[in-house]
């Protein structure tokens, strides 16, 4: 696996979280602070570089299924939460 599109931005903010490092952004950080949840589920530690697209993940140290995974069903439950809503 390897690093993909908007991965870059915001697993680095994920990473931010989970270490505490400071970090400036100038939008809402309620998406990140669930993909930072979603990663702490998974045991992801936050010390993965996430720099470049294209770049190899470590497989055994990075939970995709939780990173990933999140984004995928909240894009999944939007369709039929708008459909419900309007």
């Amino acid at each position: 696996m390897q690093v993909v599109w908007d991965e870059v931005h915001f697993a680095g903010f994920v990473n931010g979280y989970l270490t505490g490092s400071y970090f400036f952004d100038i939008h809402p950080p309620l998406g990140k602070l669930a993909l930072a949840a979603s990663a702490t589920l998974g045991g992801y530690d936050g010390k993965t570089s996430w720099a470049t697209i294209g770049n190899p993940l470590p497989e055994e140290s990075v939970p995709l299924l939780f990173l990933r995974g999140l984004p995928a069903l909240q894009g999944t439950l939007t369709v039929p939460l708008v459909y419900l809503t309007a």
